[in-house]
């Protein structure tokens, strides 16, 4: 499979709640976040129709549990908390909301954080 074969999708609704005020103020002061910023909202409007495969990026959300198949004990949903971002340009972090969604899956990649952190015994 190639880049080609995949599509990509990012939620333009998400791109847009992400520019609230502070966040813009960030992106003045900011030439690689505004490039990346460029980036996403490029490939949120990328057409995924007819690819192989597709990866769904989805932002402002906070998972906090799964639903299994009793039959394969495989994930099919995930469910989480809708988040929203709240504090000063360069110090925003995300607030859960009282909004809650489930999204259904084939594929679960854990993630712990944005910043790693070394596992002893493990070379990265």
């Amino acid at each position: 499979m190639t880049g080609e074969d995949m599509g990509i999708n990012i939620k333009k609704e998400d791109i847009e709640k992400s520019m609230n005020e502070e966040s813009l103020t960030e992106l003045d002061k900011s030439r690689p976040l505004k490039r990346l910023w460029k980036l996403l909202s490029s490939v949120s409007s990328s057409p995924t129709r007819g690819k192989l495969a597709n990866l769904s990026i989805e932002y402002f959300l906070n998972p906090y549990g799964y639903t299994v198949s009793p039959s394969t004990h495989a994930v099919t949903s995930v469910k989480c908390r809708v988040t929203e971002l709240e504090g000063s340009p360069g110090h925003q972090k995300p607030k859960d909301t009282d909004e809650e969604v489930e999204v259904e899956t084939d594929l679960v990649i854990w993630s712990t954080g944005y910043k790693g952190e070394a596992i002893e015994g493990l070379e990265g």
